[in-house]
């Protein structure tokens, strides 16, 4: 399937940026003792949250259906299929983590990238207030708050959807 999409396309920037993350804090979060369920791989669930919310995606249960419906979902999810649970689950549980992936990417993976910071975080559609020129106006704190907006918004979406679907 990675055939199917353009060498430029953003999944590959995506998976690109996952591999080079200290992805410490989401491997530390799993038992180690062969105790409960198997899990899926937390560079390839967060490849896809990412994916998801650089796209203007929010929902898990939309997530859930790219995962068998979009080509790009599918070479992110390693052709996997985690439900909008799960998804939503591994979200909840990694909240922090995510958001302070925000600033580690801007601060270190983004350099020397031929992919724009415009294309990866402003992809949400949301302005960050600044005086200097684009590049210069990222703070980590303003990239952590947006972080945290974004997953809150994902959030109240899964809740919504939720309550509809009851």
């Amino acid at each position: 399937m990675r055939d199917w999409l353009p060498e430029d396309h953003l999944a590959f920037f995506v998976l690109d940026v996952v591999a080079e993350l200290d992805l410490a804090a989401f491997l530390n979060a799993h038992r180690n003792d062969g105790r409960g369920g198997a899990v899926y791989d937390p560079a390839m669930m967060l490849s896809v949250l990412l994916y998801a919310y650089c796209t203007g995606q929010r929902s898990s249960r939309r997530i859930e259906r790219c995962l068998v419906e979009d080509v790009a979902y599918r070479v992110l999810a390693v052709n996997q299929r985690p439900d909008h649970a799960t998804l939503a689950r591994f979200r909840r549980r990694h909240q922090d983590a995510i958001a302070g992936l925000f600033a580690q990417v801007s601060g270190s993976v983004c350099e020397g990238r031929q992919w724009s910071m415009q294309g990866w975080w402003l992809s949400t559609a949301r302005k960050i207030t600044a005086n200097a020129s684009f590049f210069a106006n990222r703070r980590r704190e303003d990239l952590q708050k947006l972080a945290a907006e974004i997953l809150d918004e994902a959030e109240q979406t899964d809740k919504a959807e939720d309550e509809f679907a009851r």
